[in-house]
């Protein structure tokens, strides 16, 4: 027995553990007799001549539920960070529309590897402690889950929306309070040299880019604005003989002249004529008359990259053009930016007039105009997928709107489960939609012929001698 080895348990650890060394020197960590044993028989020891510290063969304060229940809790709570890591890096690193979104992307699953791995080590931290360093990867993964979350939670709260996701940060915000708690009782940087260092040097560069990229993301304004010009141009009149109407084509055009791919979501155009009436001093002199609107771009939310250009020639009748001063013609289009949000592919397909969502039994979501109308709607996705799980992925409406005087176009951009009431002038003016999608009303270029210009036209397009009947002299005027 002179040359037995000494075996030494030393007292319990803040974790319940106790200290195995065989002739001073250490073969583990003990939560229970039984645990001891398998330690002394992997040592080649005989379970006998333990010199026992801090409490006899009876005192095993970490063999109990509470420990592994922490244990559990702590690994539950960074698979969940890392999982929302996950699907926001997965969808950014390849399918963010900017730079900067990629680069978030990768971040993320940067921090999803090293919260997966801080994950892992809680099975070691939490049991054994065979790996002296397995307690500070935890206490790591446990820092950067709180600065993750804390920054969505900030980002969700910024945007004053609601996702699904909300309740999700809300619980891993209070989890990372939790674990940090636990983590400072237990001090898992004994033993360990210079853990500021290694602390500052995994955690600060991760704080760092997230922040910096959270900012150019949401908060940094645009530099470059997109530039997106439309016309419309009165072709040369003739005379239908037959109807004794004046026909004309009108050429729509449409060009992005900028450097930002934009989403056209609905286009209008309006022929008016001009009445002149007899009106007395101060009073206006002519009054608009329409002769004829409609939508000249489909499908609509097609999409215009920079440089590209749309042409369509609309075919007008002119019914009794004696009566009017001049004809104008005028377009209007709105858009969104191709690079801060996509479109989805539904939008184009789901025009409905209100009779229809009636038949249909479905609801005005959100409520539209009093007006007959018909609609296009879809969802729009954010530049990346860290805004869609902050923000939520908002809902576009476009109305084309029939009106007996004037036709006119009026856009929505609502966020989940919002439902404001219709109003042409703050739907317009919506700063929110603009700043965040480059929401844009585009006014065209007006072009505007007298009735003497289109009568000259006329003539001289018709036949030397023809019979087309002509309006009276009575109804010309200058």
């Amino acid at each position: 027995m002179a040359n037995a080895p000494a075996v030494v348990v030393g007292r319990p650890d803040g974790s319940g553990l106790r200290k195995v060394t065989v002739d001073g020197k250490l073969v583990g960590q003990a939560c229970s007799a039984g645990d001891l044993q398998k330690i002394l028989r992997h040592a080649g020891v005989a379970f006998e001549g333990i010199q026992w510290i801090g409490g006899d063969c009876t005192v095993w304060p970490g063999c109990n539920w509470r420990r592994r229940t922490v244990g559990i809790l702590m690994a539950a709570g960074l698979l969940a960070t890392a999982w929302e890591l996950v699907l926001i890096g997965r969808v950014d690193s390849f399918h963010a529309l900017t730079y900067a979104g990629r680069i978030t992307g990768m971040i993320f699953l940067g921090a999803a590897v090293a919260v997966i791995a801080a994950a892992a080590a809680t099975f070691d931290y939490w049991r054994k402690r065979r790996k002296g360093y397995s307690g500070m990867v935890v206490f790591i993964g446990v820092l950067i889950a709180l600065m993750v979350n804390v920054l969505l939670l900030l980002m969700h709260m910024s945007s004053r929306g609601y996702t699904p996701y909300l309740r999700i940060r809300v619980v891993l915000v209070a989890w990372c309070i939790w674990a940090l708690w636990i983590l400072f009782r237990s001090r898992p940087w004994k033993g360990i040299r210079y853990p500021v260092r290694i602390v500052a040097g995994a955690v600060v560069p991760v704080l760092l880019a997230v922040a910096n990229m959270a900012y150019t993301l949401i908060y940094l304004p645009s530099v470059t604005y997109p530039l997106v010009q439309a016309s419309a141009q009165l072709g040369t009149a003739s005379w239908d003989g037959r109807r004794n109407k004046m026909v004309m084509t009108v050429r729509l055009h449409v060009v992005n002249s900028g450097q930002i791919p934009v989403y056209v979501l609905g286009s209008i155009y309006w022929i008016n004529g001009m009445t002149p009436v007899n009106a007395g001093p101060g009073q206006p002199q002519a009054t608009f008359r329409l002769i004829d609107s409609g939508e000249f771009i489909q499908p609509p939310g097609m999409s215009l990259s920079p440089g590209q250009e749309f042409s369509e020639d609309e075919y007008v009748e002119i019914p009794q053009p004696d009566r009017f001063k001049s004809v104008e013609a005028k377009v209007e289009l709105y858009m969104v930016r191709k690079d801060k949000t996509t479109i989805n592919p539904s939008y184009e397909l789901s025009k409905a007039g209100r009779g229809t969502l009636k038949k249909l039994g479905k609801s005005e979501d959100p409520p539209g105009p009093p007006a007959y109308y018909f609609r296009y709607q879809a969802d729009l996705s954010n530049s990346n997928e860290l805004l869609n799980e902050t923000r939520g992925r908002p809902r576009v409406t476009l109305w084309w709107v029939y009106q007996d005087k004037y036709p006119y176009l009026a856009v929505a951009v609502t966020a989940p489960g919002e439902k404001p009431p219709f109003h042409v002038e703050k739907l317009v003016a919506s700063d929110k939609a603009n700043e965040r999608y480059g929401l844009e009303k585009v006014k065209g270029s007006m072009t505007q012929k007298t009735y003497a210009q289109l009568l000259k036209e006329a003539e001289d397009k018709s036949p030397a001698g023809g019979a087309e009947p002509k309006p009276t002299d009575s109804g010309r005027s200058g």
